[in-house]
């Protein structure tokens, strides 16, 4: 979550990019499990 945030100050142009890529990396972990 930490990097996600750092990536996110670096790139403000590519703010919602990360977030989403969370998201599915959230729902892949859920579905996974």
């Amino acid at each position: 979550m930490s990097d996600s945030k750092a990536e996110a100050s670096t790139t403000p142009c590519q703010k919602p990019i990360p977030k989403i890529k969370d998201i599915s990396m959230m729902k892949a972990w859920k579905d996974s499990k």
